[in-house]
């Protein structure tokens, strides 16, 4: 069957637009499809990280300091790739269109104490606003090893164990919409329902039916962040236990501040499958 010049027009002016946004994304999230990037652990991440912001010095001039601060920032401002959390059972795959569908909530949206750290006045005063752009990326328990019996005042016994936990989280910034919600902060290329029946942002990803089968099984996610003063905040909850949670320690929350950028999926070799770049922020 032989196209028309017309069609083969309407074909290449499509091929245009699909080229123009892939190279669009690759652009700002400084990797393209295919690409090997590195990926780091958020603790990683948050560790390497300091404030860079010190005292002058008495025998510093302040141009100096002022020069020796920027270039610091500057350093420490370095996009980087951070692993995030990624569940692969929300994806479903449309074998009629070959493409993967991911909803926004697949990837980096777990639930962080944000509050918890930007606290009214808190050291680096920042208000964290009533819906603030933030990524949780990881949440870890760890037991300690030790447990104990208690006992309430009816005489009833229960375990208490004793855990820590640790949770990861980027904080780009005040007053945005939370990415859990359908006012996503990604660009996103499609729709898909929730289980209530709600339409919920989501990107496709195209791909064959046989890489499709261990699709679940081998893919990553990681965000491309670009940190920025105060760098990082910590704070910490201790947890009482009750008869219904009996779970006693400390709850650690590490927040790295930072301009979220971009998202990507790769395989377990850290190749990218599909790119998402994040909404310019409100301001």
């Amino acid at each position: 069957m032989k196209l028309t010049f017309q069609a083969k027009l309407l074909a290449f002016g499509l091929f245009l637009v699909l080229f123009s946004a892939a190279s669009k994304a690759a652009d700002k999230c400084q990797a393209g499809i295919n690409d090997q990037i590195e990926i780091l652990q958020p603790k990683a991440v948050f560790d390497a990280l300091i404030n860079p912001i010190t005292d002058k010095g008495e025998f510093e001039t302040t141009k100096e300091f002022e020069l020796r601060t920027r270039e610091t920032i500057s350093r420490a401002a370095n996009p980087i790739w951070v692993k995030a959390s990624f569940h692969p059972d929300t994806a479903r795959y449309d074998a009629d269109s070959s493409n993967f569908i991911v909803p926004v909530y697949a990837w980096g949206t777990l639930r962080i104490n944000i509050r918890d750290v930007f606290h009214k006045g808190n050291q680096h005063g920042i208000d964290p606003g009533l819906r603030p752009r933030e990524l949780g990326l990881s949440h870890e328990r760890i037991s300690t090893g030790h447990s104990y019996i208690a006992e309430n005042a009816m005489g009833s016994e229960v375990t208490v164990i004793e855990v820590e936990q640790n949770q990861f989280g980027v904080f780009d910034r005040p007053g945005e919409w939370r990415s859990t919600t359908t006012k996503s902060i990604w660009l996103t290329d499609t729709i898909t329902k929730s289980d209530y029946g709600s339409n919920i942002p989501a990107i496709s990803v195209t791909m064959d039916r046989e890489k499709a089968k261990n699709f679940r099984e081998t893919t990553m996610a990681a965000i491309l962040i670009r940190p920025k003063p105060p760098f990082k905040a910590h704070s910490v909850r201790r947890m009482t236990p009750t008869f219904t949670n009996p779970i006693e320690g400390d709850w650690h929350t590490y927040i790295i501040v930072a301009d979220i950028l971009c998202a990507a999926l790769t395989n377990q070799d850290h190749q990218v499958v599909a790119l998402i770049e994040a909404k310019e922020p409100r301001m």
